[in-house]
């Protein structure tokens, strides 16, 4: 399986993985509904893996930058981060990460996006980011030894509300931060094969 991982451009692009995102949070986290969230809007760019052939989207994630002096975990969760990262500006945050139904079995998908991070960061020189995962990300990053910074809060949120759907159950989340250096040199070291031998093409 070859996948071609390239920024979203146009709104065709855009809206196609944004209804993938809005699909697999829906089937995954209690039913909820991405549309149906209130929040600031952030600045953000899109990352699509697709398919050579179609240019369907198999596979997507976002780098979402901080306004405001604030990230978007930080409005979604309640976090505070203004005295955690020193040099908060200059991270992203990395999120929305979702993948078809029909690459479950394939984990090209995956290994792209994850090397889409590595020469996204390295190309937009961006010092570190911030994302908060889910228990089965999180022990991927832990089996690839990525080092991760434990960033430990809690979210704080009405147990009523929407994104305590996505939650459930608290110890489940992981919030953490890591340089683009260490991020890159792992990603690279143990996935750039995949672009050697020709099933994953950058293209960006």
């Amino acid at each position: 399986m070859q996948i071609q991982i390239k920024l979203a451009e146009s709104p065709e692009q855009i809206l196609e993985a944004h209804d993938l995102v809005r699909k697999v949070y829906k089937k995954c986290f209690g039913g909820l509904d991405i549309n149906k969230l209130k929040g600031r809007k952030f600045r953000h760019e899109v990352l699509i893996a697709v398919s050579p052939e179609n240019q369907k989207v198999l596979g997507t994630l976002s780098f979402m930058y901080p306004e405001e002096d604030k990230f978007p975990c930080e409005s979604s969760f309640g976090f505070k981060l203004k005295n955690v990262l020193n040099e908060k500006n200059d991270y992203v945050e990395i999120g929305r990460f979702a993948t078809s139904d029909e690459c479950k079995q394939h984990l090209t998908v995956v290994i792209s996006l994850f090397l889409g991070i590595a020469f996204y960061l390295e190309k937009k020189q961006i010092k570190g980011w911030v994302a908060t995962i889910k228990d089965h990300i999180f022990n991927f990053f832990a089996k690839i030894e990525l080092p991760m910074n434990n960033i430990d809060q809690k979210p704080i949120l009405r147990k009523n509300s929407l994104m305590w759907k996505y939650i459930e159950d608290p110890k489940t989340l992981h919030l953490f931060d890591i340089t683009s250096e260490k991020s890159i040199e792992i990603f690279k070291q143990k996935f750039q094969h995949y672009t050697k031998n020709g099933s994953i093409i950058i293209d960006f």
